[in-house]
């Protein structure tokens, strides 16, 4: 069921038509213009959740990292959404982890985003899993957005003899806090 929460983020995007082709670009080691949609729907709030979950800011330089194993996900909404929130063409680097898994990390130099992330979305630089806080003076949609973009990399929506639960993980209890409490 955690594929449903992305699916929605992926369908706010105008067109999904090229994921029905050929995506032989996917063996790539390192990929300079990921091939991906112009367009998307996601704000900035459901960004700043995506980012806050599964990705980081850069301690030295203004650079917001991400990282996910979902090929499709990260080229048909982070790149579109980190191009069109930065201005700038992200670069999407595979890697093969340790137990085999290859992964991607989506990289993009912002000052302004990378201040944005920090200032009103309370995502600290560097290491972040147990020290994050939630943002603070976010209005009740944005704070769902958060919410959505953090669903969509760290919960899932599972059944237990047909009652629906709800996941969300993180290190932060403030963080498990707050989204509880939406």
């Amino acid at each position: 069921m955690r594929s449903n929460l992305k699916e929605k983020l992926k369908s706010a995007s105008s067109s999904t038509n090229w994921l029905k082709g050929d995506v032989s670009w996917v063996g790539v080691k390192s990929v300079s213009s990921f091939q991906t949609n112009n367009e998307v729907n996601l704000s900035l709030s459901a960004l700043a959740g995506i980012v806050a979950s599964d990705g980081h800011l850069d301690r030295n330089q203004p650079v917001i990292r991400v990282i996910s194993c979902d090929e499709i996900f990260i080229s048909s909404v982070i790149v579109p959404a980190l191009r069109i929130y930065s201005g700038k063409n992200p670069k999407v680097i595979k890697s093969i982890s340790g137990f085999g898994r290859k992964k991607f990390f989506v990289i993009v130099y912002s000052k302004n985003l990378w201040n944005l992330l920090k200032n009103k979305f309370n995502i600290p630089v560097g290491a972040k899993s147990a020290k994050i806080k939630p943002p603070s003076d976010l209005d009740k949609k944005e704070r769902l957005d958060f919410l959505a973009g953090w669903m969509a990399v760290a919960g899932s929506v599972t059944f237990e003899r047909k009652t629906p639960k709800i996941e969300v993980w993180s290190k932060s209890l403030d963080i498990l806090k707050c989204l509880s409490e939406l």
